[in-house]
């Protein structure tokens, strides 16, 4: 097995050093007084990243608070837990909890949320992200191509979901956004796709 994850580890870091590399080339646009603007934008999410990685690492579950605060934002308010048991069907312990009422006051954005953060394994991500930023042998250029890819996430969403992007921004972790792009991404845009969507509606989507 670690023979043949060696290409793929291989072309992850080419990867990250090549964005780190077309990422550092930007900031030639800082000689140019017409440039100004890319300029400011680059030191400004270089900025955001370090408070990112300080919020990720002051916080305890800094990916379920952002996961947690779409579910949210989509629903618009925390509704009490009175759904019906197929919102929690697929987290057997919150269930499990709920049950022995030990958990009466959870609500349905704290649920969905918890199972999302599960399903992405997030702890197991940012444990590797946590570690690679104290590694030695991180590389200047790798950890700065992984900063390119994060921005380039931020930005996107920027343009996909405006408020959701002012509401990660103003929680100093839009940067992050990045680890929750494989399942959120995808939420967002089925949303989107909806005119006027029920909250039920929106809550389908959430656990499918």
């Amino acid at each position: 097995k670690g023979i043949s994850t060696v290409p793929g580890v291989a072309r992850k870091t080419i990867s990250d050093i090549y964005h780190g590399i077309e990422r550092a080339s930007w900031y030639s646009s800082c000689i140019f007084e017409n440039y100004q603007n890319i300029c400011k934008e680059l030191k400004s999410e270089d900025a955001r990243m370090v408070s990112a990685i300080v919020e990720l690492y002051r916080q305890r579950d800094i990916i379920f608070i952002m996961i947690q605060a779409y579910v949210k934002h989509v629903l618009k308010e925390e509704i009490e837990q009175t759904v019906e048991q197929k919102v929690v069907r697929k987290t057997s312990s919150l269930l499990s909890e709920i049950m022995v009422g030990k958990s009466t006051k959870l609500t349905t954005s704290y649920v969905i949320s918890k199972t999302l953060a599960e399903t992405l394994n997030t702890s197991l991500a940012f444990r590797s992200l946590a570690g690679k930023i104290n590694s030695t042998a991180m590389t200047l250029f790798q950890f700065y191509g992984k900063n390119q890819k994060a921005a380039m996430a931020a930005r996107k969403l920027r343009m996909l979901d405006p408020i959701y992007y002012r509401i990660l921004y103003s929680m100093k972790v839009e940067m992050l956004y990045i680890y929750i792009v494989p399942i959120i991404t995808k939420i967002i845009i089925k949303i989107k796709a909806m005119e006027h969507p029920t909250k039920e509606q929106i809550i389908t989507i959430l656990e499918q």
